[in-house]
């Protein structure tokens, strides 16, 4: 229809309703509720058992703030949804004393009442490769011990090398049953007093049997020390007013070998991850690998100091800082870009920094 100078006039409409009622709703859409991988293959090792488990999953059709519930082992945990996300915390000590064999349950309904569920099983092995001990623990200036390595079966390629010692070094590394048994000396560092001090080794070694190495899983990080921000699982959300205000530390830690990655969800935003050895406030301190603003540029940080910046990164890129021996280095999908000239010792964290309110 056209008019003449753009001129509409007695426009009306007939739809030949007499009278309607008030609003109601429907919704027919079925809610679904999945679990993921435990302990991301849904084997929980004497690894992973040393910290909390997270256990996460997702829905769908189910609105934000629905409480899920759910049964591990016979004991209930809840969560509300959160953009169809949803996870519980297992405190360690129970996750320590599971059995052997573990099922999960999960329930939730959706703002209509509709319910939905799921289960799955996962399994729980205490099984060490190795077992570590010292012959004496309680070491002074003038003495040395002895360290015996007793791996379940015969290996081969294990060194020095593969060992992290705190507070003192190893030496004589020797085995005499074909590689299932080691010992090696232990001198203790002049002039150091330590009550925590451990002895750890890596996975650069393998099975005689297979030619395998041990399997050394991923663990989902389990965040403390909470400030401005919100965790759901192991993903952190800023919160707080921009600034380098806001940020968590982990529970988990790095006693010897071992890495911390983490997926890019965007690249227009400022965060810095990487490890610490203390969570002395949420600022970008200590080995913190920055993930820069706007073009998606990658720097590097160490206890506040630029290294430089490495090119630039990619949403789904993964982002690592990975500690072998005492030499750190930073990767991107698994290639090193920079190694870092300060040596490492002692347990390291998980510590994040978040500069502006986005997803990460």
């Amino acid at each position: 229809m056209h008019t003449t100078g753009a001129t509409l006039q007695n426009v009306v409409i007939n739809n030949g309703e007499l009278v309607s009622s008030n609003n109601y709703a429907v919704n027919t859409l079925t809610p679904t509720i999945n679990i993921d991988a435990i302990a991301t293959d849904n084997v929980l090792d004497f690894v992973e058992d040393n910290h909390s488990l997270l256990v996460t999953g997702t829905t769908t059709n189910v609105s934000d703030g629905q409480v899920v519930t759910v049964t591990i082992a016979g004991v209930e945990y809840t969560s509300s949804v959160t953009g169809n996300v949803w996870g519980v915390e297992v405190p360690q000590a129970v996750a320590a004393a599971l059995s052997s064999s573990v099922t999960v349950a999960v329930s939730v309904s959706n703002a209509s009442g509709v319910n939905a569920t799921a289960n799955t099983t996962f399994t729980h092995t205490t099984d060490e490769p190795v077992v570590i001990t010292i012959s004496d623990n309680d070491i002074d200036s003038s003495e040395t011990a002895v360290v015996t390595f007793r791996f379940k079966e015969a290996v081969t390629d294990f060194e020095l090398a593969d060992i992290n010692v705190d507070s003192g070094t190893l030496s004589n590394l020797v085995s005499t049953d074909g590689g299932t048994t080691f010992t090696a000396t232990f001198t203790p560092t002049p002039g150091v007093k330590s009550d925590v001090s451990k002895i750890s080794i890596g996975s650069n070694w393998t099975y005689q049997s297979s030619g395998a190495s041990p399997v050394v899983s991923d663990i989902k990080v389990a965040f403390e020390n909470e400030v401005g921000v919100d965790v759901t699982t192991n993903n952190i959300v800023k919160t707080g007013f921009d600034g380098w205000t806001s940020g968590a530390f982990s529970e988990n830690s790095l006693a010897g070998d071992g890495y911390v990655a983490t997926t890019v969800a965007e690249t227009n935003t400022q965060r810095m991850i990487g490890l610490s050895d203390s969570d002395t406030n949420v600022n970008f301190t200590r080995l913190i690998t920055r993930l820069s603003d706007g073009n998606g540029a990658l720097e590097v940080y160490e206890n506040g100091i630029s290294k430089g910046a490495f090119g630039s990164y990619a949403t789904g890129d993964v982002l690592s800082v990975q500690r072998t021996g005492s030499t750190i280095t930073y990767l991107k999908n698994g290639s090193v870009f920079y190694t870092s000239t300060v040596a490492s010792t002692g347990d390291l964290h998980v510590d994040t920094s978040l500069i502006r309110q986005a997803v990460h």
